[in-house]
């Protein structure tokens, strides 16, 4: 909060990019803390029982997790830092062809549209899927599975049927509500269809 206090005097874009980086930056410290805080109790435990073998060996391995830490970030500080921003920012979908899915059916996951055959995907399905993927952000990927799979399961109970379901989750029905604007996106409220049905 006090670096965006003071970074966002310098400008909007700036504001941004901390904005952006938090995430990997509270993963980073997450470890950092999670880790010295396992090895220092694991220190006082073996240092109050006297067991120094146990000690200096605790020592040695915080140590080496310390090494592997840094080793992991700096690994992905150069060869993944920049599909992390493009990731939180980018809208475009990318278009994945798998066998295994049945046919005419698309998925959006992590900014990718999963399909059987690209043949018969138009700009209204990506669209539908962009809206699926702009859901997913602003909820967050976990949170967003869960809301729907739980949704589906209390409305296939009143329902007793996939179709009937299907169309009435509260995410799909303003996938579908919006497929055909191209331009919904640009002026879409976060939470917009989620808020109107539930809070």
């Amino acid at each position: 909060v006090v670096d965006s206090i003071f970074v966002a005097q310098v400008s909007e874009n700036a504001l941004t990019a901390v904005s952006l980086a938090f995430p990997m930056q509270n993963l980073l410290i997450s470890v950092g803390v999670g880790t010295g805080v396992g090895v220092n109790a694991l220190l006082s435990k073996s240092l109050g029982e006297k067991n120094f073998y146990m000690a200096n060996k605790a020592a040695n391995n915080a140590i080496f997790l310390a090494i592997m830490s840094w080793l992991v970030f700096v690994l992905i500080g150069f060869f993944l830092i920049r599909q992390f921003f493009v990731f939180q920012t980018s809208s475009k979908m990318k278009i994945i062809t798998c066998s295994f899915l049945p046919k005419r059916y698309a998925y959006s996951l992590f900014g990718y549209i999963l399909v059987k055959e690209r043949s018969w995907v138009d700009k209204e399905i990506v669209n539908h899927e962009t809206i699926h993927y702009a859901q997913q952000k602003e909820l967050g990927f976990i949170l967003f599975f869960v809301l729907y799979f739980l949704e589906f399961v209390v409305k296939f109970l009143r329902y007793r049927s996939f179709n009937k379901t299907y169309m009435s989750l509260c995410f799909e029905k303003e996938a579908y509500a919006n497929a055909k604007n191209p331009n919904y996106l640009k002026t879409r409220k976060h939470f917009c269809e989620f808020y109107r049905q539930y809070l």
